[in-house]
This record gives C-alpha cells, structure tokens and sequence, in this order.
C-alpha cells in the first residue's frame, strides 16, 4: 500500500514539474518583445537587424549579423537567387555566397533602440544611419580600388605567371567592389573591370604548360588534374619558352622504413614551375604512408593522399598558380 501511494505521489510530481516547465516555456515565449518577432523592414534613413543570446555581447553581434545579412540576401536575391529559383544546385551556391559576402559588410556606428532581458536571454534592436554607413563604404570601396590598381601597375609588365596571380586577386577584389556598390546604389569605372576580367581569362587560356618527365607516376596524376581543369599541356619543350609557355618540373625523393611490421614509405614531391631558366613558384609537398602488408602497397597509399590532396586544395593551389 506503502508503494502505491509512493509512486502516486512520484507520477503526481512529475506531472507536476513537467507543466510548470511548459507553463514557463509558454510565459516566455507570450513575453518575447513584439519587435523582436515583428523585426522593422530597412527604409530610407535607416538599416535595422535583431538579435539574441545569453549574453550581450552575443546578443549585439547576432543583431549586427541580422542588419548585414538582410543587405546581403537583398544584393543576392536581386542579382542571383530570383534568376536561379528553379536551380538547387544554384540557390546553395548563392546563400552560401550571402554568408561569405556578409563578412564584407561593417557597421562602425550602430545604436542600440531596444532591449530586453526575459529569463537568462538577452533580445536587442539595433539601427545603423544609411548616410554613416554610406559614407564608411564608399571609403572601403574607394580603398580596395586603389589595391586594385596597384596590382594592375606592379604586374603590368611582369611574367605571365605573377601578372595571372594578380589579375585572379583583382577579380576577387572587382566581386567585393560590386557587392559593396549594389548594397548603396554607387557606381564605379565598370569598363576597366571588364578588362581586367577579360585580360585574366584570355591569360588563363592561352597558357601552354609543358610538363618534364611526362611519364613518372606524379606528372601524370599532376597531368589528369591539370586535364581536368582545361589547361594546355604541350608535348614537346622547345628549346625557349614562350612568353606564354611555363614548364612544370616535378622531382620527388622516396625513403621507407619497417616499424614493428608496419611497411613506412615517405615521399617528398618538389613542383616548381619554371619560365625558362627562372623558378616562377616552388612547393614542397611532404606525404607518408603505411601499410601492413608490403611497401609497394604503401607506396600506393601515398600517391592516392597525394590525389586527395589534390582534390581537397585544388590542383591551380598545389603547383602554384594560384599563390
């Protein structure tokens, strides 16, 4: 009898708890500030963005994060995501973009216009001046302009291979202008970033590579990656290279040892990239491997880290274009 009422008043207090809980959940949820749920739409003085967290510090910056990523799904909405709405595939690509691009936005100046504290968490409203913010970036623009142009002018006449990488840090550069100009409606010289953008891609097509020792096992692994990209690969080195012609040259050095039967094979893979006698880019690409049955299966292991490392950092990344 003693153990009916014990676990009648044990069921009893649960029940008990579990809907003071959902009572204190409700209450909560009835005291989340109205203008933190019905969050205010930008207009023509003002950027706004809502927040919260357990403190608020965390609250401020989800506040700020809210303003820039409205601006930035605004950009990509207009320029990508209505264009591409049947596309999957698309759409993906383009909000990872708007979390990539809201990192470009900064809001020096913001004020705080509302705030609450209900239970351990923090709600705040924050509101940035469009001509503030209007006028802190036009000077980033105006800033990364003029890296742009000093790119331009300390490649201009360089080898192919430093005016590439340039123009390729010029495109980037060109992509943040563009977002940071549509967001406040500024315009900018967009007939010299076509030409840049037009220079870089006639670069990059026209480059002929021409790969030493074709047949080892590295160069045709760095030779299918480079396929895969498009790049001409030429057959035969002449005696002097182009002016668009660079020579990738691959050496590699093995070592191998037994560790309590364990086969270790080490491989050193040395790719430079050369324009006739001069080395243009050099990288050093260190990869063990092991196995328990022979070292010709770790030796295997290795080439196939080897394309995996490829695949994971790019093969542009890898023999130095790109760097």
């Amino acid at each position: 009898m003693k153990c009916a009422k014990l676990h009648i008043i044990i069921i009893f207090s649960f029940f008990f708890i579990s809907s003071c809980q959902l009572q204190n959940n409700y209450n909560n949820s009835q005291l989340t500030p109205s203008w933190y749920i019905n969050a205010k739409n930008n207009d023509q003085h003002f950027l706004y963005g809502v927040g919260s967290g357990f403190d608020l510090i965390e609250a401020k910056n989800s506040a700020i994060y809210d303003a820039s990523s409205r601006l930035s799904s605004t950009i990509s909405g207009q320029t990508q995501i209505i264009r591409q709405e049947n596309n999957h595939d698309a759409l993906e690509e383009s909000y990872q973009n708007i979390s990539a691009k809201t990192n470009l936005i900064k809001f020096n100046n913001y004020k705080v216009v509302n705030s609450s504290q209900i239970g351990e968490k923090y709600y705040i409203e924050i509101a940035i001046d469009r001509k503030e913010f209007n006028k802190t970036t036009i000077k980033k623009i105006k800033k990364i302009y003029a890296e742009i142009k000093e790119l331009d002018k300390v490649s201009k006449f360089s080898n192919i291979l430093t005016r590439l990488r340039n123009l390729n840090e010029i495109r980037n550069k060109i992509a943040e202008i563009n977002f940071l100009s549509d967001i406040i409606q500024y315009k900018m010289d967009q007939k010299y970033f076509d030409n840049l953008t037009s220079e870089s891609l006639a670069i990059r097509n026209n480059i002929e590579l021409f790969i030493n020792n074709p047949s080892s096992r590295t160069s045709q692994i760095i030779t299918k990656y480079l396929n895969k990209q498009n790049f001409k690969i030429i057959k035969q080195r002449p005696k002097f290279l182009k002016k668009n012609q660079l020579e990738i040259k691959i050496t590699s050095s093995k070592s191998q040892k037994n560790i309590y039967d364990n086969y270790i094979t080490n491989i050193v893979f040395n790719i430079k990239i050369k324009d006739n006698n001069k080395i243009l880019s050099s990288n050093i690409i260190k990869i063990s491997a092991a196995s328990l049955e022979s070292y010709k299966l770790a030796e295997q292991s290795a080439f196939n880290k080897l394309e995996q490392k490829i695949i994971k950092d790019g093969i542009k990344n890898l023999i130095g274009i790109n760097q």
